[in-house]
């Protein structure tokens, strides 16, 4: 479940720094060894692009640096001091391999940015936390290392927080169409926000995507879940709920029903 909000907020983070001077990169490697960093926010070489404008980005995001390191906990994980030693030594790892031989210097240079669905409410990082002007946004310092760490579920819902209202934990949005709902209003706010042609559905797509794509048994069974994505948009949605219904078991005259696919379409996605 964990990944999915990962995609989500890929989604996001990549539509949020479209067409600016910032790069996102998702599960960057940052040693010899197996270890990913979330997401890293990285200041393109091209110095033609324009600096993303602070009133338009998500509270917490507004001082960016070059580099910047962001470590995410989904709704069903907490922010507690085992991720954040993880997201320290990541900013250690990271700027040894940025910063060479004056990674010291690097990392004092580097952003860094916890952002977690809840707060976590006791131990070490409750401990930690400083409140700051806005709502959702607080600082922790751990190790030498200054963190931003927003928290999302509180923050305010406005037009330039569409990304944390995406990715808030609300019980109801957990039934398809709910999010679908959620995702129409976000991409109308950018719309009107002027960051999103209004006939261009691509990013619509993207998210509803991410999210057929981890589907499970029990949504399935819900008709107007999966109509109401099959609706929204091209087959591709449909090739990705018809690969999903296959994984769980159901039968080809079913997923034909549901998606609307030719009966040799998914008996050629069952091989």
């Amino acid at each position: 479940m964990a990944v999915r909000w990962h995609r989500l907020l890929n989604v996001g983070l990549r539509q949020l720094f479209s067409g600016t001077c910032y790069d996102v990169q998702e599960e960057v490697d940052v040693s010899g060894q197996e270890q990913r960093l979330d997401f890293a926010v990285i200041r393109r070489a091209d110095d033609s692009l324009p600096e993303p404008n602070a009133d338009d980005l998500p509270d917490g995001l507004q001082d960016l640096r070059d580099h910047n390191v962001i470590g995410y906990k989904s709704m069903h994980e907490a922010f507690d001091r085992f991720a954040l030693m993880e997201l320290t030594s990541h900013v250690v790892t990271y700027s040894k391999l940025k910063g060479k031989a004056d990674w010291r210097n690097f990392s004092k240079a580097l952003g860094v940015f916890a952002v977690s669905t809840r707060k976590h409410s006791k131990g070490v990082v409750a401990e930690l936390l400083q409140e700051t002007d806005t709502e959702a946004v607080y600082l922790i310092e751990s190790q030498g290392v200054k963190i931003t760490c927003v928290v999302i579920n509180q923050a305010v819902k406005s037009n330039q927080n569409w990304l944390w209202q995406l990715l808030q934990d609300d019980k109801s949005r957990w039934k398809t169409s709910s999010f679908t709902a959620i995702v129409n209003q976000v991409t109308n706010q950018l719309k009107q926000m002027g960051k999103l042609d209004p006939e261009d559905e691509a990013f619509e797509n993207q998210l509803l995507m991410s999210w057929a794509e981890e589907l499970n048994p029990d949504q399935l069974e819900s008709l107007s879940a999966v109509q109401t994505l099959v609706e929204k948009g091209s087959e591709n949605k449909a090739l990705v709920i018809a690969k999903r219904m296959i994984a769980v078991g159901k039968p080809t005259k079913e997923i034909a029903e549901l998606t609307e696919l030719p009966f040799n379409t998914i008996e050629e996605l069952r091989k």
